[in-house]
């Protein structure tokens, strides 16, 4: 009964918050940072809350029809978090508005190992496992980490980050990221399409060039990046640095990861071979 009434309250919460900024979408820019978790996109948010406003900042992971069409058919389960509804918001007003409005989109990347290593503490301190010793944590770090019986074709976890520009980004903007170049040494790009302005940057860059690439896109105001949802605020961070110190992937794993379209437009050679060797097991 309390799950109930805790996700009706957070749903309601977030309905009036995106009414209201439906509402100033009427006379101001707005805003979607759109992509995928664990990619900095939380510090991207309050930083553009901050020094941007009144301009109405969205926030989604995903919200392409064959996504929300699978949400659908989980509708029945109570685990499904309620600020997923907004996603089917987002995507409604992206689409009654496509000839009135000329989004400005934030999408970042982030090295993949590391997103999905970050990715997977989160779900642990989103579930029941939060509260259990440190050692139950790791061991479930462990066995959702492990990769020793990975399928041959990219369809694991490791490879989402490389699908979402397909299965999100392309879906919903109709723009092919892999069809272009990406500026490595400025660490970000902006790319004008029929509906959008989409500025694509690395979370790796993004204390260095965000608050200029936030300028180039939205207009001429001095920011600094707000930090949100750091690691080292979190219980689970002793086990977290363990696994990071600790865990290591096979060569040809590694060779799959960062021979893949996602780090081959992203990052240089010289930055993966950097990545490589901070996963590499060494025999």
């Amino acid at each position: 009964m309390r799950l109930r009434i805790n996700k009706l309250y957070r749903l309601i919460a977030y309905r009036v918050a995106f009414t209201y900024r439906t509402f100033l979408s009427l006379f101001f820019q707005p805003v979607l940072v759109y992509s995928i978790a664990k990619t900095g996109t939380s510090s991207v948010k309050k930083t553009l809350r901050k020094y941007f406003f009144p301009h109405p900042v969205y926030h989604v992971h995903r919200m392409s029809w064959t996504f929300l069409k699978k949400l659908k058919q989980k509708e029945s389960i109570p685990a499904i978090p309620p600020e997923w509804d907004k996603d089917l918001w987002t995507r409604n007003l992206i689409e009654r508005t496509r000839k009135k409005i000329h989004w400005k989109v934030i999408t970042l990347t982030r090295e993949p190992i590391g997103r999905q290593v970050s990715a997977t503490f989160e779900g642990l301190e989103n579930s029941n496992l939060a509260g259990g010793s440190e050692e139950a944590i790791l061991e479930q770090a462990k066995r959702r980490l492990n990769i020793q019986e990975l399928p041959v074709e990219q369809n694991n976890a490791y490879f989402i980050a490389e699908r979402w520009f397909d299965e999100e980004l392309r879906e919903v903007f109709g723009f092919d990221v892999y069809s272009t170049e990406f500026d490595r040494a400025a660490g970000y790009k902006i790319y004008k399409v029929q509906n959008a302005d989409i500025l694509v940057i690395r979370l790796e860059d993004l204390s260095r060039v965000g608050p200029q690439a936030f300028k180039e896109l939205l207009g001429g105001k001095n920011t600094k990046i707000i930090k949100a949802n750091e690691r080292a605020a979190s219980r689970l961070q002793p086990a977290y640095q363990q696994i990071l110190d600790t865990i290591t992937y096979p060569n040809a794993f590694l060779d799959r990861i960062y021979n893949g379209r996602y780090s081959q437009l992203f990052y240089s050679e010289e930055e993966i071979t950097t990545f490589k060797k901070r996963w590499m097991k060494l025999s």
